[in-house]
């Protein structure tokens, strides 16, 4: 069953709407993806499930303010949240910009998605923590289960922070 086909079925399940979004968000329909995660939101708004879930979606389209909102709306209604909700807290605080807080969402989630490693050495290394960022990311390199693409960044963000510590010591 495709989710389009489960909102067509069933379009008051905010579950259906976060399906559909996310689906367009990973086939490029940016748009469509956000109109489902306003309408998922605005089905169950009082499911940290539902909020967490949409504030991730929200900072992978750019949305950083509103993702940063949702999220923050989620951990008021339950501060209490699973580990793997903190993962994607982490992923949220990071892509907004907000290193202490990703660093910190990463270290209450108990490692429940393996990419929480990443989020956590890019937070620490653009904190300036190289030594243990590199930590961190040996780690997670080490598993083998880190997605590429983020394992490619994390190395990014960890050569470009060496690159600016280089340059700030020979001035």
């Amino acid at each position: 069953i495709s989710a389009a086909l489960a909102v067509e079925l069933d379009p008051m399940d905010a579950r259906n709407h976060l399906a559909l979004a996310w689906s367009a968000a990973l086939t490029g329909g940016f748009d469509q993806a956000g109109v489902h995660l306003d309408l998922a939101l605005s089905l169950n708004p009082y499911s940290p499930t539902t909020t967490i879930s949409a504030a991730m979606g929200y900072a992978f389209l750019g949305d950083h303010l509103r993702a940063s909102q949702v999220l923050d709306a989620a951990i008021a209604l339950a501060p209490m949240l699973r580990p793997h909700q903190w993962c994607y807290a982490a992923a949220v605080r990071f892509l907004g910009g907000q290193d202490a807080a990703a660093v910190e969402a990463a270290r209450r989630s108990g490692d429940q998605i393996v990419d929480n490693q990443g989020w956590l050495a890019a937070a620490l290394a653009r904190q300036g923590k190289i030594a243990e960022a590199q930590d961190v990311f040996q780690r997670a390199a080490q598993s083998r289960q880190l997605n590429p693409e983020l394992q490619a960044f994390v190395e990014r963000q960890l050569r470009e922070t060496r690159t600016t510590e280089v340059t700030a010591i020979g001035r």
